[in-house]
C-alpha cells in the first residue's frame, strides 16, 4: 500500500473523562465539524469499554443500558464520513477490558510476571498472556466483529506487547519443548532488570546487522542464548497476531496502524514489541511511535532516529505527539512548535494524544499549521 498524504490525526476515547462527546447526535456532529474545520483528517477511537468492548453501543441486534435507543458509534461514523474524516478503531489488545469475560472463565489466560521486579508487581493482574492462542483468538474476533458492524477505514493496535516477560504455565511449557526453562532464565536476571534489558536488546540488535545504530549504548558483548531464544519466541507469537490482523484488513480493503513504544530495541526484551520486523515485512500501513514529550530538542532527535529505521519500508510514518499524557502536557504554542518539527522532517503525517485535551486555542493552531 502506498504511503498516505500528510495528514493530522487525533486519538480519542468512547468512554471516561478522555472521551469524545457522545451525549447526543447534535453534540457528536458539532465536535466532528470543529475537528474537520481545523484540518483533522483521521480519528482513532478507543473501544475498550465493557466486558466485550462493545456494550457502549447498540444496533439492530444489540442493546446497551447506556444507549438503549440509539447507536452513538454509528452516528460518529456517519458524521466522520460526512466531514471527510477517516476513522480507525483502537483496542488496547492484550491489556483490554474486552478480555474480562475470557479471564473470568479462564484465569490461566492471565499473564504471570516475576515478583522480583517492581514493574512485574505493578502489572500483575492487568494483562492477559499475549502468547496464548485462546487470548489472540478472542481479541481477533472482537476486531472482526467491529469491522463487520461498522466498516472503519482501519484498525489500530495498541498495547500490542506482553507487558512484562510472561512466565505462565503455558509459556513455560511451550519453551520447555524447545529446551529452555524460562523461569530459570528469569531467575538469572531477577536481581538486575537493567542487565536483562541490555542483554536482551543486544540479542535483538544482532538480528538486524544492517540497521543504523547511531546513538545506541548497548554492549554488543552481552550474550544469553536462552534469553535470546525466549525473546525470539515471544516476538514470533505477537507477530503471528499482527499478521492475522494484516490479512483481515487486506481482505476488507482497510489500513492497519499501530502505536508503539519508540525506544526500540530496549522495549523488546520485556514487551516483545519488535515493530522493526513488522514494518520490514510490510505488515503495518501506518506506524505511530509514541514520542510524547515537553522537550522539543528531544522530540527532534527521536523523530529523526525512528525515521532512519523506516527508510526503504512501505510503512507511513506518523509521529505521535502528547498534548496531554502521563509524560507530557504542552500549551497550544508548544503544540505548534512540535508540529513545525514534524513538518520540517516531512513525516507522512502526525497524530496527537488526545482529543479531549484539545482546546479551541489548539484547534486554531491545528487550523493554521499545515505539515505539508
Amino acid at each position: 500500500m502506498k504511503k498516505k498524504p500528510r495528514e493530522k490525526g487525533l486519538f480519542t476515547h468512547s468512554a471516561g473523562e478522555c472521551s469524545f462527546p457522545l451525549g447526543d447526535e447534535k453534540q457528536i456532529r458539532a465536535r466532528m465539524k470543529e475537528l474537520s474545520d481545523a484540518g483533522i483528517q483521521l480519528l482513532i477511537i478507543n473501544l475498550d469499554r465493557g466486558s466485550d468492548g462493545l456494550n457502549a453501543f447498540s444496533d439492530a441486534t444489540r442493546t446497551s443500558s447506556d444507549y438503549p435507543s440509539w447507536d452513538p458509534l454509528g452516528v460518529f461514523m456517519r458524521a466522520a464520513e460526512e466531514d471527510g474524516i477517516r476513522v480507525h478503531f483502537w483496542l488496547a489488545i492484550f491489556k483490554s477490558g474486552c478480555l474480562s469475560d475470557l479471564l473470568a472463565a479462564h484465569p490461566n489466560a492471565e499473564a504471570k510476571f516475576s515478583a522480583a521486579w517492581p514493574s512485574g508487581v505493578r502489572n500483575q493482574g492487568l494483562w492477559s498472556c499475549a502468547c496464548q492462542h485462546e487470548v489472540q483468538e478472542y481479541m481477533f474476533n472482537v476486531y472482526a466483529d467491529l469491522v463487520d458492524r461498522y466498516r472503519p477505514a482501519g484498525l489500530l493496535m495498541d498495547f500490542i506487547r506482553t507487558g512484562e516477560p510472561c512466565i505462565c504455565d503455558s509459556c513455560r511449557e511451550a519453551m520447555l519443548e524447545q529446551g529452555v526453562d524460562i523461569r530459570e532464565v528469569q531467575k538469572r536476571h531477577d536481581d538486575d532488570h537493567a542487565r536483562f534489558v541490555e542483554t536482551g536488546a543486544a540479542g535483538v540488535l544482532r538480528r538486524y546487522p544492517d540497521l543504523p545504530k547511531e546513538g545506541m549504548s548497548i554492549p554488543a558483548e552481552s550474550v544469553d542464548e536462552e534469553l535470546d531464544r525466549w525473546i525470539g519466541w515471544r516476538i514470533e507469537r505477537l507477530t503471528t497476531f499482527v499478521r492475522r490482523l494484516r490479512e483481515l484488513t487486506r481482505r476488507k480493503n482497510m489500513e492497519l496502524s499501530t502505536s508503539v513504544k519508540a525506544f526500540w530495541p530496549r522495549q523488546v526484551p520485556t514487551g516483545a514489541q519488535d515493530w522493526i520486523r513488522w514494518v520490514r515485512e510490510g505488515l503495518v500501513d501506518i506506524l505511530m511511535p509514541m514520542l510524547y514529550t515537553n522537550d522539543s530538542d528531544s522530540l527532534r532527535g527521536d523523530i529523526e532516529r525512528v525515521g532512519r529505521w523506516l527508510i526503504s519500508t512501505s510503512a507511513a510514518y506518523y509521529p505521535a505527539l502528547g498534548k496531554k499524557s502521563t509524560v507530557s502536557d504542552i500549551t497550544p504554542a508548544e503544540l505548534g512548535g512540535q508540529l513545525e518539527i514534524v513538518r520540517e522532517y516531512r513525516a507522512d503525517g502526525v497524530v496527537i494524544f488526545h482529543e479531549a485535551a484539545i482546546t479551541h486555542q489548539d484547534l486554531d493552531v491545528l487550523k493554521r499549521l499545515s505539515i505539508t
